[in-house]
């Protein structure tokens, strides 16, 4: 697995370390040439961890679409928590990447909290693009990447892209030529089809405070997601994004978020040092 650390002085200063987690079809290298957002800018304020998820940029392939369930890839983050001796965190994803740590806090991760960007689709919106990823893959394998990003190119860009952020097509497209392991990018659209949320009973159980940040006029991350999300995870916040410059803040706020998180945890020291006298 290739893994990005940006350690700092903060370490040493008691602050929680952020792993970040990619979505679909992405990697750090992917995440740095669009920067929306860009992640990179916590680094200034609290060590930072990224890597590229399995099949993956830099990682290594993987030609199992069971390898690309989610509660798989979540097992990857504890191992990579586990194998880093990261013992205080808060981990955070966008699409898959939230998925992904979604997975891992139900599955014991223990976190202090949990950012999630972007949530990918949910319920009916998610047999609907498990369709969309059959067809990806089946293109893929028969024709290549050349072909899968011709037929992405006439599908509708939304309108929120058009107007906020046009150029982030042909970046993607080219990064997706020129750096996909073609039969690693089938199994992972062909394993993405089946994956689900937790169940709604394992999500309630989430007590960490969560970070939700979605955009307008996403379908393959709809705000629905977040919301159902928000709605089911006591004492979520969500920020729904409707401009570029609102996406390219999420960085702040994930920073507002860590820096709320380090108040409450010295609130509680000083409770706690009280009681013991």
């Amino acid at each position: 697995m290739f893994v990005e650390r940006f350690a700092g002085p903060f370490e040493d200063e008691g602050k929680p370390t952020l792993v970040m987690v990619h979505g679909l079809t992405s990697s750090i290298a992917l995440n740095d040439k669009l920067r929306f957002p860009d992640w990179r800018e916590l680094a200034s304020g609290y060590p930072l961890v990224r890597y590229d998820s399995r099949g993956h940029g830099k990682s290594k392939q993987d030609h199992l679409p069971e390898s690309y369930n989610w509660e798989n890839l979540a097992e990857d983050l504890l191992s990579l928590c586990q194998a880093l001796t990261l013992d205080d965190i808060v981990i955070g994803g966008s699409s898959m990447g939230a998925a992904t740590c979604l997975h891992a806090v139900v599955k014991g991760l223990k976190v202090r909290g949990l950012v999630l960007a972007i949530p990918p689709s949910h319920g009916e919106d998610r047999s609907k693009i498990g369709r969309v990823y059959k067809k990806f893959s089946d293109i893929l394998e028969a024709e290549g990447q050349r072909a899968l990003t011709r037929h992405w190119s006439r599908l509708p860009q939304t309108e929120f892209l058009a107007r906020e952020f046009p150029e982030s097509r042909d970046i993607s497209y080219r990064d997706f030529e020129e750096n996909t392991d073609s039969l690693s990018m089938v199994a992972a659209f062909r394993g993405a089809a089946l994956c689900r949320f937790p169940a709604v009973d394992k999500l309630k159980g989430i007590s960490v405070p969560v970070l939700i940040l979605c955009r307008e006029d996403d379908p393959t991350h709809p705000v629905e997601s977040a919301r159902y999300l928000a709605q089911v995870i006591g004492g979520s916040k969500l920020h729904i994004a409707t401009s570029a410059d609102d996406v390219r803040q999420w960085p702040e706020l994930v920073r507002s978020f860590l820096d709320e998180l380090e108040m409450n945890l010295d609130r509680n020291q000083c409770v706690e040092q009280k009681e013991s006298f």
